[in-house]
């Protein structure tokens, strides 16, 4: 995700077994899922604040990564509001001060500790802001508040002026139905406002029911206003111009949603490892493909091992049928229906009662904006 795939010498696509754990450069931590938010995209069914990454994962068997990653990438849930995410992020300014920090936060607690380490350690702070309009934030957003959100963006961005850092400050929203009309505006107070990157993600499920030419006239647009404002860099919407497409057997607008990427393997394979609440550890936030369990293995042996040696040498083959077909890294989709059947059963295999939960609500979220 922030690495380039160059890194990757040619000759490691299939030396998975001498894959060191020095190569690991991108840490994803999921530490929790207790949020002080709940937007209508979202497809989490647990905000339980017990349901946290125990200490021994995070502030122990970890250790060993956090000296010789760049990056470590902090969410949750909200990580603003995680009690262990403020005491990592202690941690960390204080014992890896080299560590490069990201996050993605709904902005409503993003002030104090969060933004003077980001200002002075932080490389990206993704902003949550999801809605321009105030009826339509909250709408969606249903314990958000806006106002609150928007204050403490432009505040972060007053004082990246101000102290020079480097981090990169990043909005984003989720593209549906509800949010599909404002693109294109989405961008623009964006852009007029000194944010660095604007990102409109694709929705996992597809929520988006207008009809194909109405769809690509709002991607039309919104690719117009970023031409307008090439300050400002504009981040997924060709993956869900190529994923759309891809579900509705159209041309997308904009041909090339990753062709860069399409002559090497995805790097996330071989430098970044994520790692969830309950210890899964996998490749990144867009694969299923599971490579063990930091509460029963350690580190090491989870990113040197089989699970993870197979993973890498499919991606080497470029082989994603373990990953979800609008990641900007996947020039080879599988359909996404065969996507969609695939995780789940990746899901159910793993925790049976939990999967179909998470799955029926998917589906009654799907269901609800078909309808509406």
């Amino acid at each position: 995700m922030y690495l380039e795939n160059s890194e990757i010498p040619p000759e490691s696509y299939d030396s998975a077994s001498v894959w060191g754990l020095d190569q690991l450069r991108t840490l994803h931590l999921e530490m929790g899922v207790q949020c002080n938010a709940r937007c209508s995209m979202c497809f989490q069914t647990d905000f339980s604040p017990s349901n946290v990454m125990p200490e021994s994962i995070w502030k122990e068997k970890l250790q060993l990564v956090y000296s010789t990653a760049r990056e470590l990438l902090i969410i949750g849930g909200e990580p603003t509001v995680l009690a262990n995410c403020r005491q990592l992020l202690e941690m960390v300014m204080k014992d890896f001060p080299s560590l490069d920090l990201i996050t993605a936060t709904n902005g409503i607690r993003f002030n104090g500790l969060w933004e003077d380490a980001f200002l002075r350690q932080g490389k990206v702070v993704n902003f949550s802001v999801i809605a321009i309009d105030p009826v339509r934030y909250e709408r969606i957003v249903k314990y958000g508040n806006q106002a609150l959100v928007l204050e403490n963006l432009q505040h972060l961005i007053r004082r990246k002026r101000e102290t020079g850092s480097k981090v990169a400050i990043r909005m984003n929203t989720v593209i549906t139905d509800d949010t599909l009309d404002e693109l294109s505006d989405f961008f623009e107070w964006g852009a007029i406002h000194g944010v660095d990157q604007v990102s409109l993600d694709p929705d996992c499920v597809g929520r988006v029911r207008r009809q194909p030419k109405e769809v690509q006239r709002h991607i039309a647009q919104t690719y117009e206003m970023a031409e307008r404002h090439p300050q400002t860099v504009l981040l997924r919407l060709k993956d869900f111009d190529r994923m759309y497409a891809l579900r509705h057997g159209i041309p997308p607008v904009k041909e090339g949603g990753n062709s860069g990427h399409a002559s090497a393997p995805c790097g996330e394979a071989f430098h970044t490892l994520l790692v969830t609440s309950d210890g899964l550890a996998k490749p990144c936030c867009l694969s299923w493909y599971a490579y063990g369990n930091l509460r029963i293995h350690d580190v090491e042996a989870i990113w040197s091992g089989g699970a993870a040696q197979r993973f890498r040498q499919r991606i080497g083959r470029c082989d994603y049928r373990d990953c979800f077909i609008g990641c900007t890294y996947n020039p080879f989709p599988v359909g996404p229906y065969t996507s969609l059947f695939r995780h789940g059963l990746s899901a159910f295999r793993r925790n049976p009662r939990t999967a179909i939960k998470k799955i029926s609500h998917k589906l009654k979220r799907s269901l609800f904006c078909s309808l509406s």
